[in-house]
């Protein structure tokens, strides 16, 4: 109790004396000075401080502005424009375009040679077609020092076409005549035989021709894909020989992909079937056969491409027969897309020497010409071919191969007057290029340049007798102005062999190979169009003027001239 009071009267006194100066102040006295005296203990300590328990938060001083909103107030602005009437400009009806549908080419030439050509055809159609064609050239000059060397070539076909939902067929027969005469002798040297005029030197082609073909059109949606031909050829000469071929081609392709996501695979069977039978009026009927089946499988990969197959070939002959089997592959490369591919490949195959074929090649050969098949047993080949450009084209091979039974002609020794030829056989190896270049610009300019390069390495004979070893060709068709077309043609032979043999003491014997001279043939045709359906043509013919000899002892005739008319209605 008495703290208490004491602790009163303490506090008490503290507050006067710290009010003390104020009042000083107040009443502007000076102060007091006054000596207190405190008893007592005390023990001064700090209180506890209440803490905030909430965060501060920061105003954001950012405005916030509120979005524009706009409208745009359609006020439309009305026009008046006059109308005027116009007149219907007068046009001139149109026929629709005429097709012509037949052609007639009628000439004479300077060897007294008369010329026809023409074709008859029904009107056009999508769907089908149907024509007939005949041609006639002949000529009665003769050569200097040489038998008579008058000619004349038939030929008479029709050829139809129809293309339906489906299938497609075409075929059509031919008939063709061709006289010769075996001229390359010098009636001075070798007198024909007595009571006997220019009919023995005569000779006479007949032959009669006809093929149909069958194949499925071509769909995007259908893998399945067949063609099949027929074809049948009966000739027969002068003297008796004659040859009948019938022959089938058929080919079964699945399209697939089993390597390509893009159904680039085929799966495929190629079948080829011949016969032949020839006869003569001495010798004994010759009948050979020949088969022929080509499994294979080709796909396209990118920028790749790849064919391997199988040829296996059955070889009927007298009764013996023989089984061939060559391989076939072949890959190529786009190095540049429609532009540049390259190729290689491997194949061989087997044919068979015929009438048909020899005197085609050489029309001066003998009646009683030997046959039998060519083997070619390995042939490696490569190549490259190009688009350079819109117009111009480039195409190049090499090849080398073996072979066995190669035909080569001779003159034939058997024939009194040493004029007609005949076949001799031998087998070796032979290199091969090739190259042509072409370029094509609509119809006003069309050029084509070639090469071809052999090299022969026979096992019996001397040279490939008849041969040529480079021959170089162009040919061209420039149009002018729309009316004037000029067409050259040029052919260059490097020189060639001929096995001569001589008669001495009654036998013949085998001379030195005779060099035949090269050669170049320069032809120009030119042309002038009077209207679309009527124009005049005029061919000059081995300008150069040579007597050149393609086989031994047969010169050609020098420069000759022929002109005529076209017609076309």
């Amino acid at each position: 109790m008495i703290s208490k009071k004491l602790f009163l009267k303490l506090s008490t006194t503290i507050g006067v004396l710290l009010w003390l100066p104020i009042v000083e102040k107040s009443f502007g006295q000076h102060p007091q000075i006054e000596e207190v005296t405190i008893i007592g203990s005390f023990t001064p300590h700090i209180s506890d401080a209440n803490k905030i328990l909430r965060n501060p938060m920061l105003r954001d001083t950012s405005i916030i502005l509120k979005p524009m909103e706009y409208q745009i107030i359609s006020r439309p602005l009305h026009f008046s424009f006059p109308l005027y009437s116009i007149e219907a400009q007068k046009v001139q009806a149109e026929s629709d375009a005429m097709y012509l549908k037949n052609y007639l080419r009628l000439g004479m030439g300077s060897l007294l040679n008369p010329y026809a050509d023409f074709y008859a055809n029904i009107p056009q159609s999508k769907r089908t077609a149907f024509g007939i064609h005949y041609r006639h050239l002949s000529a009665q000059a003769d050569l200097e020092d040489y038998g008579e060397s008058s000619f004349s070539d038939n030929l008479a076909e029709i050829y139809g076409k129809t293309i339906g939902k489906n299938l497609a067929w075409n075929g059509g027969i031919n008939f063709q005549r061709n006289m010769l005469h075996w001229y390359g002798f010098n009636p001075a040297k070798f007198s024909l035989p007595a009571n006997s005029d220019t009919s023995i030197t005569k000779q006479v082609y007949t032959r009669l021709c006809g093929n149909i073909e069958l194949k499925k059109n071509v769909s995007n949606h259908d893998p399945f894909y067949f063609d099949s031909r027929l074809d049948a050829l009966w000739m027969e000469d002068k003297y008796g020989t004659s040859e009948l071929n019938l022959s089938y081609f058929g080919n079964i392709q699945f399209t697939n992909s089993i390597l390509s996501a893009r159904s680039n695979d085929n799966i495929g069977l190629g079948l080829e079937a011949s016969f032949w039978n020839n006869q003569w009026d001495i010798y004994p009927d010759d009948r050979t056969g020949l088969i022929s089946f080509h499994p294979y499988f080709s796909t396209q990969i990118d920028e790749y491409e790849l064919y391997a197959g199988l040829n296996t070939s059955i070889t009927v002959d007298s009764g013996d027969t023989k089984v061939h089997v060559f391989p076939e592959l072949k890959g190529s490369l786009t190095i540049v897309k429609e532009v540049l591919k390259a190729y290689i490949g491997i194949k061989g195959d087997i044919c068979r020497n015929n009438l048909n074929q020899f005197s085609t090649i050489n029309p001066f050969i003998s009646s009683y010409v030997p046959f039998n098949f060519r083997k070619n047993s390995f042939e490696f080949y490569g190549g490259l071919s190009s688009n350079l450009g819109r117009y111009v084209g480039l195409s190049a091979s090499i090849s080398t191969s073996n072979f066995k039974n190669q035909a080569f002609f001779i003159n034939d020794t058997t024939v009194p007057l040493y004029n007609q030829f005949t076949a001799i056989y031998d087998s070796g190896s032979v290199l091969k290029v090739n190259a042509e270049i072409s370029f094509h610009k609509q119809e006003n300019i069309i050029f084509v340049l070639g090469l071809n390069y052999s090299s022969y390495s026979l096992e019996n004979l001397h040279k490939p007798w008849h041969v040529p070893e480079f021959m170089v060709y162009a040919n061209g068709r420039f149009v002018i102005g729309q009316k004037f077309i000029v067409k050259p043609i040029i052919y260059f032979q490097s020189m060639t062999y001929a096995n001569i043999f001589e008669k001495q003491n009654g036998k013949w014997k085998e001379s030195e190979p005779l060099k035949l001279d090269p050669f170049l043939d320069l032809n120009i045709g030119l042309e002038y169009r009077i209207n679309p359906k009527f124009s005049t043509f005029t061919n000059f013919n081995n300008i150069t003027g040579g007597n050149y000899q393609r086989w031994y002892n047969y010169p050609v005739h020098a420069f000759n001239v022929m002109a005529g008319i076209t017609y076309s209605f």
